[in-house]
């Protein structure tokens, strides 16, 4: 019989050889790598197993070993580090942006600028007002909603519904109309 490096071993079973497993889990296979990558993009280990065609427990085993575990905390470094450099840049062209459309709201015309024709423009203005928006600086959105609330008698309800029925009927928008009340 012989090991997994040829040589011959002295009983009836194979004897591993411990550095060539170790050599095998410290490598991920192109499988684990598209496991990781399916699961940095967001999908759930049965909607990877289903691409894969692999079993949705593959999937979690692959996933909750350590070392697929190391390479997708380096790849969320990796994407940290890109999103910071991409907010740099976008610090770094803010001053530009608010300088077009300070230009614009200060009587500046889409049409002004030798350089840039009119539809240029209108895209540059749009992207300002954009990058204003992802560097934070987005104008500041105002909801309000108000809500009544009244106890009304059966009487004041009747007289309600007679007034808006005369109104409808004075401005030719109700011919008829008939008030029924409807118990919970």
């Amino acid at each position: 019989m012989s090991d997994r490096d040829g040589e011959l071993t002295g009983g009836s079973f194979p004897t591993p050889n411990v550095d060539w497993k170790r050599h095998d889990l410290k490598k991920m296979n192109e499988r684990h790598h598209q496991i990781v990558r399916y699961s940095m993009l967001g999908y759930k280990n049965k909607q990877i197993a289903e691409k894969l065609g692999i079993t949705p427990e593959s999937v979690g085993q692959v996933l909750s070993s350590s070392l697929v575990q190391i390479k997708r905390e380096q790849l969320r470094g990796a994407s940290d580090a890109k999103a910071v450099d991409i907010m740099d840049d976008i610090q770094r062209i803010l001053p530009g942006a608010v300088k077009l459309l300070g230009e614009l709201v200060n009587g500046g015309s889409l049409f002004e600028g030798a350089e840039y024709g009119s539809a240029d423009r209108a895209l540059q203005a749009k992207a300002s007002k954009d990058l204003l928006g992802i560097g934070g600086y987005s104008p500041v959105k105002r909801t309000e909603s108000r809500n009544i609330n009244a106890t009304l008698t059966s009487d004041e309800v009747g007289q309600m519904v007679a007034e808006a029925k005369a109104l409808g009927i004075s401005c030719g928008d109700v011919v008829e109309a008939e008030y029924t009340e409807k118990s919970d």
